[in-house]
């Protein structure tokens, strides 16, 4: 069995729509490059993929897309997993409606198409590098570095996860995972950038010059109770205290290991849309909740409790879309991958999943989870966002106890 890798740019063009907050807004420069990068795993006349792009999200046409254009190059993947970074700072990857349609703008198009061709392009420099090679894992904690982001006192997974690559010929690579919104950069920035992604990438080049980012489930986790603001300044210093405990990982390696199985086992579960409100009801919903945030801002309330009732706003606002628009069809079937890796596993969930919900899938110490694989579907919120009316419960299109469900589907599949 051999491992190859690859990278190459996808940065758009300037003047494009910059999406993750409401409204989007047009890019106007470059903090750093977007990149995909890809690991490969060769295994006689199989080839296997893992890519993740500095993207919001992705989506099934774009999976199905790149597959169909590496078999015009006769390559002919036995899986592709796909992620995203989940920056706010890049542009949208379209849904196949939206590609086709006359109204979407041709600079979103060509971008689909540029994304497509540079993945295809990365994965076959991948496969062709493939080279025999060694691993070592281990795992520690995150701290100063993100909290719940609805209360820095609740429960978040801190965990970070570390495998080094070394190559037959003393090439090393590094590929970690840990949860977290790359959120430092806000609503006020027009630069295409990585967020924080990219700026411990680039700590971490000094010892590792390729290395790999999956992000764990975050979706009740971000930088909001530990950065000091949202400027390029305050990105740099808390990406250095997530690249030093990575860093730090890396003195923990186990013993070096060589790769004897790999297997992916792919289930779908069929995710509830839940009832949505009237019109009348969810435009009282956002009302109140403009209400609340604007009375916190006149009582000159602390920043962390104004972004908080600020993001219920938000959530109100989506929830108001969603109510418009109606006509959701009655579920979503959710692809889930459950990757075994000798006596390791890996989970591959879709969307911003909540970390809390995943506890159960990690008990075993022997699995790991990975979320905004696939396609990126809002959010798989625990049940006490729903009750607690979060920004993540309101923007949802599912069900309370949805998630709750599926993670006990998976836990009988392990």
């Amino acid at each position: 069995m051999k491992l190859g890798y690859a990278q190459e740019i996808i940065t758009p063009t300037i003047g494009m729509e910059l999406i993750g907050f409401i409204p989007s807004r047009l890019n106007t420069g470059i903090e750093k490059d977007l990149q995909v990068k890809v690991l490969t795993i060769v295994n006689d006349d199989q080839y296997y993929g893992w890519l993740v792009a500095d993207l919001l999200g992705l989506d099934i046409f774009f999976k199905e897309t790149l597959l169909n254009k590496l078999k015009s190059n006769n390559i002919d993947l036995s899986d592709l997993q796909i992620f995203t970074t989940h920056t706010h700072s890049g542009p949208l990857c379209l849904n196949e409606k939206q590609y086709n349609s006359n109204e979407t703008d041709k600079k979103e198009k060509d971008y689909f198409d540029y994304l497509v061709e540079q993945s295809a392009s990365a994965l076959i420099k991948g496969i062709e590098a493939a080279k025999n090679f060694t691993y070592k894992i281990a795992r520690s904690k995150m701290q100063d570095f993100q909290t719940n982001r609805q209360d820095e006192n609740k429960y978040y997974d801190n965990d970070i996860l570390g495998i080094e690559v070394t190559f037959d010929d003393k090439e090393k690579i590094l590929i970690y995972s840990f949860g977290g919104h790359p959120t430092i950069l806000n609503r006020e920035s027009t630069l295409i950038s990585p967020d924080y992604v990219g700026e411990v990438s680039k700590i971490l080049s000094k010892d590792y010059p390729f290395n790999i980012f999956f992000n764990a489930p975050c979706g009740d986790m971000s930088t909001r109770f530990t950065r000091k603001g949202s400027s390029l300044e305050e990105l740099k210093r808390l990406a250095a205290v997530a690249a030093n405990h990575v860093t730090l990982l890396t003195s923990k390696f186990g013993e070096s290991k060589t790769m004897k199985s790999y297997s992916v086992r792919h289930l779908t579960y069929p995710l509830q849309y839940k009832e949505f409100d009237s019109v009348d009801v969810a435009q009282k919903k956002y009302n109140n909740a403009l209400k609340a945030f604007d009375k916190a801002k006149t009582d000159n309330e602390n920043p962390q409790k104004q972004r908080v009732l600020q993001s219920v706003a938000e959530g109100s606002m989506i929830n108001l879309m969603q109510s418009k628009q109606g006509h959701f069809k009655k579920q979503y079937d959710a692809n889930i991958y459950i990757v075994d890796i000798d006596d390791y596993q890996i989970i591959n969930l879709p969307s911003e999943i909540f970390s809390s919900l995943v506890k159960p899938l990690k008990a075993d110490n022997k699995t790991w989870v990975i979320s905004l694989s696939d396609q990126y579907k809002t959010y798989l919120c625990d049940i006490d966002a729903f009750e607690n009316n979060s920004y993540e419960a309101l923007s949802s299109l599912y069900k309370k106890g949805e998630a709750e469900k599926m993670i006990e589907y998976i836990l009988k599949a392990k």
